[in-house]
């Protein structure tokens, strides 16, 4: 089997990237090399394909260097792809299981179905954006787009009141940032929003960065001698601070 000819079948599921600057660049869901090779062979193998006919690592390496404008996901964190990903890659990883190939074939075609969603949810997200930045004759938006993501959480060392001082993370105060992406007319910024464990987790915090980033995306607008427009459109994900009745109340 044409390694080149399976790389470029399986590009279809990587991604442009969002960020300006990058032009054409493909992002593929993987953290490197060995983990998109792996993917290969269980691809290969769920077609029907005889081993002799699946290229070994070093070859996928070579064709693999011979193709421009792709890298691979550059994030270190926890969350590099979704828990539905996760679950489908560590599925597929278990060797213990011992899957037959149409299960493997069968969970392939899921995960690629999942990630066209999720590409067609991004591309959905990237129009209003664009549309969010448009103005009429007189500078003014007509619309808004607010995009609110806790981004991560840093663990320091000092320790919490009345906690003694131990290497467990428990008993150390966190700082967390919570990231605000605006779009509205000539407003094109990330708001950040730090809280720490003094301020508790959930839908009461999510509800003060919607007021506040409300508030700041006003003043900001003012500033250019603009008002808040008449229709607002909000990006969350799904994690449970999010998706609960307090914040769809």
């Amino acid at each position: 089997q044409d390694p080149m000819k399976t790389f470029c079948t399986m590009q279809t599921i990587g991604e442009t990237s969002p960020l300006a600057g990058y032009g054409k660049l493909i992002i593929l869901p993987y953290d490197n090399l060995k983990q998109f090779h792996h993917e290969y062979v269980v691809h290969s193998f769920s077609r029907g394909f005889a081993a002799q006919f699946i290229a070994g690592y070093t070859t996928f390496s070579m064709a693999f260097k011979q193709r421009e404008n792709v890298r691979f996901l550059g994030a270190k964190g926890s969350f590099n792809t979704c828990e539905i990903c996760n679950s489908l890659n560590n599925l597929l990883k278990n060797t213990r299981k011992k899957l037959k190939k149409e299960q493997i074939r069968i969970i392939q075609e899921f995960k690629r179905l999942h990630i066209g969603q999720q590409s067609i949810e991004r591309k959905k997200l990237e129009v209003n954006k664009e549309l969010s930045l448009e103005v009429d004759d007189t500078g003014q938006p007509q619309q808004g787009l607010i995009f609110i993501d806790g981004m991560t959480e840093l663990k320091g060392n000092s320790p919490k009141l009345g906690a003694t001082r131990t290497s467990k993370v428990d008993h150390v105060i966190a700082n967390r940032v919570i990231g605000v992406e605006v779009y509205c007319g000539p407003i094109n910024t990330v708001f950040l929003y730090n809280t720490d464990q003094m301020v508790g987790k959930g839908a009461n915090t999510m509800i003060e960065v919607v007021r506040q980033s409300m508030s700041d995306l006003q003043a900001e607008l003012q500033k250019n001698g603009l008002h808040m427009p008449t229709k607002m459109m909000w990006q969350f994900d799904n994690c449970g601070e999010n998706k609960n009745k307090t914040m769809f109340g």
